[in-house]
């Protein structure tokens, strides 16, 4: 994969780089029969994330972290993925230790394509082993099961999420031919693939670290570069089209995109011009009962949206801090009633970024 620079900040260049070629076959869209989530640049709010709990991770060799892609939280622990390490850190940010170790030993991990936790264990999905390896609370290994490719379609999953009924929606391994795999598949509790989801082809893969499954037992997913929200549903095996998201003069056009690789689109967001006139990289979308939250970047900054289903209106917030020691990162994690935002620092850059706990009632 080339890895091309973005004039973002680091945090920005490793999501491009990361999603650039992560694609799904172009559908029609009909927006009248989506809900729109019109984003209204004229009432752009100010959020102070130093207003909330600040979180310094201790910079030490054993914890240095890229940057922060995953985030579980336990009553006392912070568990945090940074590319191919999983870090323990206490809720004050002290270094606790790693979870597990990186190599090619049976109780080791090469990579971490995806990461989560269940009532009992931390679980690592590792691609390249073919395995999940299951550790406890304090790190330490005890049990892996291996995850085969399913028959006769050999498909293999490249990202897990875990449903809170049971079993799990994997994004899938890119076979090699462009509109060939499907995107989605659901598979039981025992990583067997039950059926792959329609809706959605793959034109080209890489992993993604922002997908997550909502509190409606849901994924929401959007096609790279694209406003356009799916949701996947362990109940339907059709992927549907559920949100539009509307950035009205400062939207990507189709007309843009027309006759242009993903590559093309990355290097014009390098350009003045796209940075301060478009909106894009809708991330970390999460859906309740009641409304939908994401992110997207705006002229460099870090903007998170709360829409409502009910009243059918969405609130945006540009993530800022005023005295600019700290720049927002394109990171967020949702916890019960608090919202979690990660930031790198102005004039540190070789310090761990910082976390910071914002009550969710900071956005109503």
């Amino acid at each position: 994969m080339c890895t091309i620079r973005i004039n973002y900040t680091k945090h920005f260049a490793l999501m491009l780089t990361t999603i650039c070629l992560c694609a799904c076959k172009n559908t029609s869209l009909d927006k009248e029969s989506l809900q729109i989530i019109k984003i209204n640049f004229d009432k752009i709010e100010q959020i102070d994330i130093t207003q909330g709990e600040r979180i310094d991770l201790e910079t030490i060799d054993a914890s240095l972290l890229y940057s922060i892609d995953r985030l579980v939280t336990t009553a006392d622990r912070l568990f945090i993925q940074s590319r191919k390490k999983i870090i323990a850190f206490d809720h004050s940010g002290n270094y606790l230790f790693p979870v597990g170790a990186v190599g090619r030993g049976p109780q080791e991990y090469i990579t971490v394509n995806s990461f989560f936790s269940s009532r009992d264990y931390l679980s690592i999905f590792d691609w390249q082993s073919h395995k999940i390896l299951n550790y406890d609370f304090d790190g330490q290994y005890v049990s892996s099961q291996n995850v085969m490719p399913s028959k006769p379609d050999n498909l293999f999953p490249s990202n897990i999420f875990p449903l809170s009924s049971g079993g799990y929606i994997a994004q899938n391994t890119y076979q090699g031919s462009p509109n060939s795999t499907p995107e989605f598949s659901l598979l039981n509790d025992q990583f067997e693939m039950v059926h792959p989801f329609q809706g959605l082809l793959m034109e080209n893969g890489a992993t993604r670290t922002d997908l997550l499954i909502s509190k409606t037992n849901t994924l929401l997913y959007n096609q790279f570069f694209s406003d356009t929200l799916y949701r996947i549903s362990p109940e339907q095996r059709t992927i549907e089209k559920a949100y539009y998201v509307d950035f009205g003069a400062h939207r990507l056009t189709e007309a843009a995109k027309k006759g242009k690789t993903y590559v093309d689109i990355i290097q014009e967001s390098n350009t003045p011009e796209f940075i301060d006139n478009i909106a894009t990289l809708v991330r970390y979308c999460h859906e309740t009962q009641d409304k939908v939250s994401f992110i997207f970047v705006f002229r460099t900054n870090v903007h998170y949206v709360e829409y409502d289903k009910n009243t059918q209106t969405a609130k945006t917030f540009q993530l800022t801090d005023p005295n600019n020691e700290f720049k927002p990162a394109m990171f967020i994690a949702y916890k019960e009633n608090e919202i979690y935002c990660a930031a790198s620092r102005v004039n540190d850059l070789t310090s761990n970024p910082v976390l910071f706990k914002i009550n969710a009632r900071s956005f109503d």
